[in-house]
């Protein structure tokens, strides 16, 4: 679906033309910021901020207390899952960061609903 598919741009991409260049940046332009709408829709829901928030926490350890006490391959996959996550986020407070915020503030009022 975002897949950063090199093909398309190789078949008619010549890094000796400068027209070639503008319209590869154009492209990849393009697909950043279909993206960071898409990121964008999500964190203006509430839905869609819960399931952001369990992503970040639950699959890629954001606002988790390190864990890095297991084995080679677990501290190796914690780790990568957690580049990803931290990636996500750094793309979620540059196009939301006060969605970002609420998105804090309703995890805090469901934890407190809990207890």
């Amino acid at each position: 679906m975002f897949d950063d598919n090199e093909d398309q741009l190789t078949d008619s991409f010549d890094a000796n033309d400068p027209d070639s260049i503008i319209e590869a940046e154009k492209e990849s332009l393009r697909l950043r910021n279909k993206k960071l709408r898409i990121i964008e829709s999500i964190m203006n829901d509430e839905d869609g901020r819960a399931w952001m928030f369990d992503f970040l926490d639950s699959n890629c350890h954001i606002f988790s207390e390190n864990s890095l006490n297991g084995t080679i391959e677990r501290n190796a996959k914690f780790e990568g899952e957690r580049a990803v996550g931290l990636r996500v986020l750094s793309q979620v407070m540059e196009v939301s960061p006060e969605m970002f915020w609420k998105m804090r503030m309703e995890v805090l009022e469901r934890e407190k609903a809990k207890k």
